[in-house]
């Protein structure tokens, strides 16, 4: 269960940003239905007044409400969790791992766009995951749906790591950025490591529209396909958004061809031992 507060200890616009990205939350979930997407069930608030002292009596005001939102379970964490495991093992994810989040996040993003939302800051803290190992995309507090006849939007939002070009610079952006944050994403899966890193937002910034992803060392670069790196690197980071991949052609580069062969034998193979197992 997720609650959002307006504390005391927070200034009125700190409560007032996070009322919105709360009430932005439920307004965008409530309109989805996917199987990658955070489900939301329920939402209420309590106060807290009510609550900790029973006190029916005195009069409330906002800051002593808390709204609650019932979501999903996901037990396994998110992907940030597996990265710092990942690291702590001094372990690599297999290409099978990557490509099995991969998809399902383009799956769960596809819909989205589908759906004319933007999710608007896709990250490894964002991806949950449930106990099957499935992903669910979630935290859709600046998400923002695009209406009428409207294709860009035009707010500075995001998680700096993982912000895109067009966003940097203030220019429109839609669909593609979020694109852009999932080769973010994808690299990190990679390297365990950001592409674009520095001890200043003016830095960062300045790497991720002139700077290339920083360098995939050989030893990392052996344990990939070189077709996977190249879809990262070149398509997904690609700096102009009109040539930059969208999720359809992500999808159909052929990057997914092994892996669904891999997945289809496998199915089978299960199938096989199924119908060989006698029952006394």
């Amino acid at each position: 269960m997720n609650t959002a507060s307006t504390s005391t200890s927070l200034t009125q616009k700190e409560k007032n940003d996070n009322m919105k990205s709360i009430e932005n939350e439920i307004k965008i979930l409530s309109q989805l239905d996917n199987p990658f997407i955070v489900k939301l069930y329920e939402v209420f608030s309590i106060n807290i007044n009510e609550e900790l002292y029973h006190n029916k009596e005195e009069e409330t005001d906002d800051n002593d409400r808390i709204i609650c939102l019932i979501l999903e379970l996901c037990e396994n964490g998110d992907l940030n969790d597996k990265i710092k495991e990942k690291k702590q093992k001094n372990e690599m994810f297999t290409e099978k791992e990557i490509l099995h989040y991969f998809y399902e996040i383009l799956q769960g993003l596809y819909y989205l766009h589908k759906n004319r939302v933007l999710h608007r800051d896709l990250k490894t803290l964002n991806i949950f995951l449930t106990k099957d190992n499935h992903i669910k995309i979630g935290d859709f507090g600046v998400s923002k749906k695009l209406i009428n006849n409207n294709i860009y939007a035009y707010t500075f939002v995001g998680t700096p790591y993982y912000l895109s070009p067009e966003i940097c610079q203030n220019k429109p952006y839609d669909e593609k950025s979020d694109v852009w944050s999932l080769g973010v994403l994808i690299y990190e899966l990679i390297t365990l490591n950001k592409p674009f890193d520095s001890n200043s937002q003016m830095g960062l910034f300045m790497k991720i529209l002139k700077g290339k992803p920083a360098p995939i060392i050989n030893t990392i670069k052996r344990s990939y396909s070189q077709q996977l790196i190249n879809l990262v690197i070149d398509n997904l980071l690609d700096k102009d958004p009109i040539t930059r991949y969208g999720i359809m052609q992500t999808i159909n580069s052929g990057i997914f061809d092994k892996y669904f062969r891999e997945k289809e034998l496998k199915q089978k193979m299960l199938q096989k031992k199924k119908k060989n197992i006698t029952i006394i």
